[in-house]
């Protein structure tokens, strides 16, 4: 895919494992590309260590995770066409029974703004997302009856800024 080719060819491999070093606790620049790393047990990600290691189906190495690739990713990641992505997504859901996605950025604002623009009108026209809100705050949708604002009563409503007087400028201005 010709984006993933742009986007690996902007990655860092000193930064990106050093990125992983923390997640894993595993010091990666002691490592040659080559060699296959090793479950080490510490207070970090266990999982992605395990992930690397006992629960892969071929030894992992070094210069395999300093790439941009779904191996040296901190979660599974889908690139393809709008089509493919939602594919993959409905699939995952399908199969897992999982209600909703964390999306993070690959680039700033570009690869949030291409979710938006292409994957989420290819989920609506499948009927898997919506295409439009009910109305109201979320605390009116988390709580129905109680009002979009605290209660006077909660400590949290305390923290109210007083609303302006009219002619008067904003303090912080």
């Amino acid at each position: 895919n010709d984006l993933l080719a742009e986007y690996a060819a902007h990655v860092d491999q000193t930064g990106q494992l050093a990125l992983l070093s923390g997640w894993t606790g595993i010091d990666f620049s002691t490592y040659r590309p080559d060699q296959a790393v090793q479950y080490v047990e510490s207070n970090a990600i266990q999982s992605m260590v395990e992930n690397f290691t006992v629960r892969s189906d071929r030894p992992v190495r070094v210069g395999d995770l300093a790439t941009l690739s779904r191996i040296g990713a901190r979660s599974p990641f889908v690139v393809g066409s709008p089509q493919d992505v939602a594919d993959e997504l409905i699939n995952w859901a399908d199969e897992t029974d999982i209600d909703g996605f964390n999306l993070f950025r690959l680039v700033a604002p570009e690869s949030l703004d291409g979710f938006v623009d292409l994957v989420v009108p290819e989920l609506q026209s499948r009927g898997v997302y919506k295409t439009a809100y009910r109305e109201g705050t979320l605390r009116e949708k988390l709580f129905p009856g109680r009002g979009p604002r605290l209660h006077v009563t909660h400590p949290g409503a305390g923290y109210r800024r007083a609303p302006a007087k009219a002619g008067h400028a904003d303090a912080a201005e």
